[in-house]
C-alpha cells in the first residue's frame, strides 16, 4: 500500500506541468528505419510515442497529386430548426447543395475532412481549393475565412489574419477559389456578426503536407512542439449560441442582408455542439463521440485529436472528466516557445477556455488520469468500457431554452479495452440514437411518467362539498384544486 501511495506521488509529481524543451525535427523519410522512441511517463504524452499497428480508418492519408481542384458546393439557405425541446428557430446559413431539403444545416457542410475516420475530402496545407456558393437568398451574402487574435478579449473580434473573402449576390453563384492555407482548425462564416449567429458558418479543416501520412495536427518544425504520439482519430465540435429572438427577426427581414441588433441584446438560449444539445450529442457517434482502445501500460502513448470551433458570443470553458487534455494549437498557430525562457511548453488543463470566434486544438489520452483510483486494467470491473461526460462549465450553457438541465452544451467520451469493442459501443449508440428518433405513443409517456411520480392510474375518488377534498391513503395521485389524495385504487380526489 505504501509503495502504491508512492508512486502515486512521484506521478503526480511528474504531471504537475508537462514542458518540452527539445524542437521539433521533419518526419524521417520513408525507408529510413529510425524507430520512434517509447516511454511511460504522463510527461512523455506528447514528447514520446509512436505509430499505431492498431488498423483505424482514416488515420494514414495519402497525399494526392496535384490536380485541378475539385470543388465543394454549398448553398446559402434560411428556414425553421427544431431545437431540443421542439422549439422551431429560424436560421440563416449553409447546406450541402445536393441536399434533399432545402433547410440550413447546423452547422454547414464541412469543408476538409473533419473525422473521424473520413469525414469529407481532405485538404492540405498548399492545395488549390475551390467553392462554388449559391445564393438562393434575395440577399447579398459574405464569405470569409479568417483567423483571430489570440488575445482579443472581444465577443465579436475582427480578423487578425484574412485566408479568404468576397461577397456572394443574391440568387447568384459564386466560385471561391484560394491557396489552402497552413495546417489547422479554421472556420468559414458570413463576416457579418448577426448573421453568423443566425447559423451561417462551418469547419475548415487544413491537414499538414509534411506529417508522413500521420495524422498530426500541424506540420513539425523547429519552433512548435514535437507530437509523436499515436493520435487514433480527430473530432470537430463545433459550438453554437443560439437567440431564437434574433431568429424571428431575420423572419420578417428577409430582404435585409444585415439585421440591426446590438451585441447587448444577443441573449442565447441554447447552445449545441455540431448542432446538437442534451442526449442526442451524446449519442453522435458518426462526428461528436470519441470512442478510443485503451492505452495500456507499457504501449506508445496514445490519444484523440479534438478541433474545438467557437461560433458564438460568448466565452466557453470545455470540461472533460475522466482525464486532462493538452491544448496544442490555438486559431491555427501551434504553441510555441515562451518568450520567458524559449522553452516550448503545453500543459494539461483541466478545463480549456475558447473565446468568440477562437478554435483551439487538444490531445485527449486514451486512458483515465495516472493517479485515478481503481486504475483502469484488466482487474478493473468495468475495463472493457468506460464513458465519461463532457461539459462547458459556463452556468448559462449547461441549459436549454433557458433553464432545461442538462440539455446544454455536453457530450460524452468513452475508453475502450481492444478495437472490437469499439466497434460494439459505436454500434449501440447509433441504435440509441435512431431509437431515439422514434416517437413514443402517448400513452407509453403517459405510464412512464405514472410509474415515475408513483400514479396508479386515473380513479374516481370524491372531494367534500366544502372545497376540503378527503385524504385517502396509499400511493395515489394527489387531487386538483382542493382535492385530496386517492389511494391506490381510487386515484385522485374531486374538486372541492
Amino acid at each position: 500500500m505504501t509503495r502504491r501511495i508512492a508512486e502515486g506521488t512521484r506521478r503526480r509529481i511528474r504531471r504537475a506541468s508537462l514542458w518540452l524543451g527539445r524542437r521539433a525535427t521533419p518526419p524521417a523519410a520513408p525507408g529510413d528505419g529510425e524507430a520512434p522512441t517509447r516511454g511511460t511517463t504522463r510527461r512523455g504524452f506528447i514528447q514520446i510515442g509512436a505509430a499505431s499497428s492498431v488498423a483505424v480508418v482514416g488515420l494514414s492519408r495519402v497525399l494526392p497529386a496535384r490536380a485541378e481542384p475539385e470543388p465543394f458546393f454549398l448553398t446559402i439557405t434560411e428556414g425553421d430548426v427544431a431545437m431540443e425541446d421542439g422549439t422551431p428557430v429560424f436560421f440563416r446559413g449553409f447546406r450541402a447543395t445536393d441536399a434533399i431539403k432545402d433547410v440550413p444545416s447546423i452547422p454547414g457542410p464541412p469543408i476538409g475532412n473533419t473525422g473521424p475516420g473520413i469525414k469529407g475530402r481532405d485538404v492540405f496545407a498548399g492545395d488549390d481549393v475551390l467553392i462554388m456558393v449559391t445564393n438562393s437568398t434575395p440577399r447579398d451574402h459574405t464569405f470569409l475565412i479568417a483567423r483571430v487574435d489570440a488575445d482579443d478579449l472581444s465577443p465579436d473580434p475582427a480578423p487578425a489574419e484574412i485566408v479568404k473573402t468576397t461577397t456572394i449576390p443574391a440568387n447568384q453563384t459564386c466560385p471561391i477559389k484560394f491557396t489552402a492555407p497552413q495546417a489547422g482548425t479554421y472556420m468559414y462564416r458570413d463576416a457579418d456578426r448577426n448573421n453568423r449567429l443566425l447559423g451561417m458558418y462551418g469547419a475548415f479543416i487544413v491537414l499538414p503536407r509534411n506529417a508522413a501520412g500521420q495524422l498530426r495536427p500541424y506540420d513539425p518544425a523547429p519552433d512548435r512542439l514535437e507530437i509523436l504520439t499515436e493520435l487514433r482519430s480527430q473530432h470537430t465540435w463545433v459550438l453554437s449560441d443560439v437567440d431564437p429572438v434574433l431568429g424571428e427577426l431575420a423572419r420578417v427581414q428577409r430582404r435585409n442582408g444585415k439585421i440591426d441588433y446590438p451585441l447587448t441584446k444577443i441573449t442565447p438560449r441554447y447552445f449545441l455542439i455540431n448542432g446538437e444539445t442534451g442526449v442526442e450529442a451524446t449519442r453522435n457517434e458518426q462526428l461528436t463521440i470519441p470512442v478510443i482502445p485503451l492505452h495500456h501500460e507499457g504501449e506508445p502513448f496514445a490519444g484523440v485529436l479534438i478541433r474545438c470551433i467557437n461560433t458564438g458570443v460568448a466565452t466557453h470553458a470545455l470540461h472533460w472528466h475522466g482525464n486532462h487534455v493538452f491544448p496544442v494549437q490555438r486559431n491555427a498557430v501551434p504553441e510555441g516557445a515562451s518568450p520567458k525562457d524559449g522553452k516550448i511548453r503545453a500543459f494539461e488543463k483541466d478545463v480549456v477556455r475558447i473565446k468568440a470566434l477562437q478554435t483551439v486544438d487538444v490531445i485527449l489520452p486514451a486512458h483515465t488520469g495516472f493517479e485515478a483510483f481503481p486504475p483502469l486494467n484488466d482487474l478493473h470491473p468495468k475495463v472493457a468500457e468506460q464513458h465519461f461526460p463532457m461539459h462547458c462549465h459556463a452556468e448559462m450553457s449547461q441549459t436549454a431554452a433557458g433553464g432545461s438541465y442538462p440539455f446544454g452544451m455536453l457530450t460524452d467520451w468513452h475508453l475502450v479495452n481492444n478495437q472490437q469493442t469499439a466497434i460494439a459501443v459505436r454500434q449501440r449508440l447509433a441504435d440509441e440514437r435512431r431509437d431515439g428518433q422514434r416517437r413514443v405513443p402517448d400513452d407509453q409517456v403517459q405510464a412512464a411518467i405514472d410509474q415515475r411520480v408513483g400514479n396508479s392510474g386515473h380513479g374516481s375518488g370524491s372531494g367534500s362539498g366544502d372545497g376540503q377534498g378527503q385524504s385517502g391513503s396509499g400511493d395515489g395521485a394527489s387531487g386538483g384544486s382542493n382535492g385530496g389524495s386517492g389511494d391506490s385504487s381510487s386515484g385522485s380526489g374531486g374538486k372541492g
